[in-house]
């Protein structure tokens, strides 16, 4: 920092230096006259000289002060905006891979509906054939093993068919596969809904989930629960399958708009 006033050591002393008021050129604090131009240089005038030269030095240090201060500020304030910049990328970076996670979690969800659609279909289709050939007294490769009693006769009680197919090893594979879609199913339900995302297509999907997830619960409730009364078990059954495809279709077509 340049000050008006200058100090200079002279042993253990320090001297102030002073501007001539007549020739302007500065000299030392302790002369009564000015060794350039031969000025008196009283009392009152060296006063004069070092009031102006504090005044000058406080209005720089303020001066000073001020622009530390504004720089300060503003170091503040930009590295503010930096860590806030930063924080919003890493958040959208984190939404990013998210929406990507839940769009892999989709995947995985559709083709379980597929799987889940397929067996279950399987199942109830050759449970209808086991009942209506009973009933009806048809026989076939497909359904004899359960429609027909150990004297090659056929089941008085389309119950007793339906006993035997639902105890069959075929039967209990079958439903080994439904039970363990239906477990995937649950789990990625699970997965899906606790992934949060204000993506429009993501809120379209998770309703459509939510929806096919209810709907596979009921259809696992019922068969678990429900004696078979051909009309409404079937109904209901097909109901729940053309659901489950229905909502296979506009998961995939969904995932397309991404």
């Amino acid at each position: 920092m340049l000050l008006f006033i200058n100090k200079i050591t002279e042993g253990d002393c320090f001297m102030s230096l002073i501007k001539c008021p007549e020739c302007k050129k500065k000299i030392s604090d302790t002369v009564s006259f000015c060794p350039n131009c031969g000025a008196t240089i009283t009392d009152h005038i060296k006063e004069q000289q070092k009031g102006k030269g504090s005044k000058k030095i406080i209005i720089i240090s303020l001066i000073i002060f001020l622009i530390l201060v504004v720089i300060g500020l503003a170091a503040f304030f930009i590295g503010k905006q930096i860590k806030s910049n930063k924080e919003e990328k890493l958040m959208k970076e984190q939404v990013k891979k998210q929406e990507e996670q839940f769009y892999n979690y989709c995947d995985t969800y559709s083709k379980a509906l597929r799987d889940i659609h397929e067996y279950w279909l399987d199942y109830t289709s050759q449970k209808r054939k086991v009942w209506y050939n009973c009933i009806w007294n048809i026989e076939s490769d497909e359904t004899d093993d359960f429609t027909k009693d150990s004297k090659g006769a056929f089941y008085s009680d389309s119950n007793d068919a339906l006993s035997e197919f639902s105890s069959s090893s075929y039967v209990e594979s079958l439903l080994d596969e439904c039970v363990e879609d239906v477990g995937k199913e649950k789990d990625l339900y699970a997965k899906l809904a606790r992934i949060k995302s204000k993506n429009k297509n993501i809120l379209e999907l998770k309703k459509i989930i939510s929806s096919t997830h209810e709907t596979v619960t009921n259809m696992y409730k019922m068969e678990e629960s429900y004696g078979y009364n051909y009309k409404e078990y079937d109904e209901k059954m097909d109901n729940y399958l053309e659901d489950i495809t229905d909502a296979q279709t506009k998961i995939d077509s969904k995932k397309e708009e991404r």
